[in-house]
């Protein structure tokens, strides 16, 4: 048994405990029933640094949670994550039904550590999950509210209103449905990672069963980011010299990564001139993000 020190307490059929019998320990914060763990110099963990989110246990919300592999390099999911244009191939079986998720032009705000990024989707057919739940004719206005924090957190609120005739700004048809999910990709090595998400409908704005149908087409969608995901390794792995294109809607995953690629430039001056300091460098700050 280890205190939280990580020094060893207890041994089974040991009465005495070496205190050189110890374990390294980290920082741990408990925020909105997410536990977060700061894997750098202690001394450098800072609370403030984690993003905002509604935990399961929040009385307003009902959610659920789920947790994926994927066999991919994170930078892969923080593109995907910040281009939501590919809901409408890549999704269109789940979450699409519609090609106007290409036409949007998104309001992007950069951010210290990330991006907010805010767009309207109008007059569009329920999506491909929900289908047999309307009539052919009956349309909606999408709001799709999305903040991404380094190093790969994504915070979205999603909203739907029955079709209004407001072309720019908030609809102004009847709000349907409010929902929030909280994801987060923990890298496990080069190529694959941890995915961890909720979703779900604030109370009042759901029905029986929606919330279990919201999730159900969740991880059909997330099978479908696997496969598209892991393709795109494959192909990188196999083919590392063929060059890249980027198009218009790259520009949300360039402005993370190019933050992200700020960070770990910056950690890996503080860690050289720790070092050149002659500071113990057997802490590897870029595993600080």
């Amino acid at each position: 048994k280890y205190n939280p020190s990580g020094r060893c307490i207890e041994i089974p059929g040991q009465e005495r405990v070496s205190s050189k019998a110890c374990v390294r320990a980290f920082p741990v914060v408990v925020k909105n029933d997410w536990i977060w763990l700061w894997m750098g110099d202690p001394a450098e963990a800072d609370e403030s640094l984690i993003c905002d989110s509604v935990g399961p246990s929040n009385p307003d919300w009902e959610l659920r949670t789920r947790h994926i592999r994927v066999d991919a390099n994170y930078r892969l999911e923080i593109a995907n994550l910040t281009d939501l244009t590919h809901v409408a191939w890549v999704h269109a079986n789940t979450f699409g039904g519609t090609t106007a998720y290409v036409d949007i032009k998104p309001q992007t705000t950069v951010l210290e550590r990330g991006i907010h990024t805010d767009f309207w989707v109008r007059n569009v057919p329920a999506p491909e999950f929900a289908t047999h739940l309307f009539d052919d004719s009956q349309r909606f206005d999408l709001h799709f509210d999305v903040e991404v924090s380094l190093p790969c957190n994504f915070i979205l609120q999603f909203r739907v209103h029955s079709a209004g005739d407001a072309k720019e700004g908030p609809s102004n048809g009847e709000l349907l449905l409010d929902t929030y999910s909280s994801q987060s990709v923990t890298p496990r090595d080069e190529s694959s990672v941890d995915y961890y998400y909720s979703w779900g409908a604030r109370k009042g704005t759901t029905q029986p069963g929606l919330v279990a149908l919201l999730m159900e087409a969740n991880e059909a969608a997330f099978m479908e980011d696997k496969r598209m995901l892991e393709g795109q390794q494959e192909r990188i792995l196999n083919k590392p010299n063929v060059p890249q294109r980027h198009y218009p809607h790259d520009s949300g995953p360039s402005r993370v990564l190019r933050l992200l690629d700020d960070l770990l430039e910056q950690e890996r001056a503080q860690d050289e001139q720790q070092a050149r300091q002659g500071v113990d460098g057997d802490i590897n700050l870029a595993t600080n993000i």
